[in-house]
């Protein structure tokens, strides 16, 4: 009998110890939320760390995105020199691939390439001066874009500063912090208003750039000789950057969505 009290005695005492450190964990957890229960208060966690590592995410995507090589990628045909009469004559080509940055570079490449088509076509003054306001035109777009990529950094990098002074005074303080996170939504929503913007502009280069393309490859294909054109010049349609510009207006939507959750759980 004193063997089985004793053995009680500890079940007992073994029981209570594990009831007080799940207990000291879950406040520890959730001490912030001391009016909330339990299952709210993790809920509250996950969606506060969500948030932070959605902010992080969405800082490392934008930078990634500003170094993209895929931003602008033009493939020029030339046509090879050494040909005997002018026909079965093959076409070498040349990648061009540009980055968002890289606006003064890509304007001085197809410059050149536009230089090289006009002495192989005969002048025709009105063509050329279309050709020359749309280099204009895409240099303007190109370069609106530019202005706007430092505004979306600072935007994101704000974002993530209000979460970190709102995680830090409310870890020492208490006080609500639904006029905080709704802060941080309206920034994100006008962080999210500010990429698809930029995305406006990324397709109004591209179509520039394109119906530059297509307006000399019309006036090569009236001087072909025997089916054979001397240069054609194709404009790769939106890829790899698009892509990373959608996947971080998701991640936009996401954050938001978090927040909305975060500030009213039920």
């Amino acid at each position: 009998m004193g063997r089985a009290k004793k053995r009680n005695i500890f079940r007992h005492h073994l029981q209570r110890w594990v009831e007080n450190a799940l207990y000291s964990i879950t406040r520890r957890l959730t001490g912030r939320y001391r009016s909330a229960d339990i299952g709210s208060a993790l809920q509250q966690v996950y969606l506060e760390q969500g948030i932070m590592t959605l902010n992080v995410v969405s800082i490392l995507m934008a930078i990634t995105v500003q170094n993209l090589p895929q931003y602008l990628h033009i493939r020029v045909f030339e046509i090879k020199k050494a040909c005997p009469n002018g026909t079965h004559c093959d076409h070498s080509f040349v990648d061009y691939h540009f980055r968002p940055t890289d606006m003064y570079s890509a304007f001085n490449s197809l410059s050149g390439i536009i230089k090289r088509a006009i002495s192989l076509l005969p002048s025709t003054p009105k063509s050329d001066l279309e050709i020359d306001e749309m280099m204009h035109y895409m240099l303007e777009m190109w370069g609106r874009h530019l202005i706007t990529m430092p505004i979306e950094h600072l935007c994101g990098v704000l974002v993530f500063v209000i979460d970190v002074v709102r995680r830090v005074l409310h870890r020492f303080l208490i006080f609500r912090d639904s006029a905080v996170m709704f802060g941080m939504m309206l920034m994100l929503v006008c962080l999210g208003m500010l990429r698809l913007a930029e995305l406006h502009l990324y397709f109004i280069l591209i179509q520039t750039v394109n119906k530059l393309a297509q307006v000399i490859n019309y006036r090569f294909e009236k001087v072909m000789i025997d089916n054979v054109m001397p240069m054609v010049i194709c404009v790769e349609p939106p890829g790899g950057y698009f892509l990373a510009c959608v996947i971080n207006e998701l991640v936009i939507l996401l954050q938001i969505t978090f927040i909305m959750d975060y500030m009213d759980p039920s």
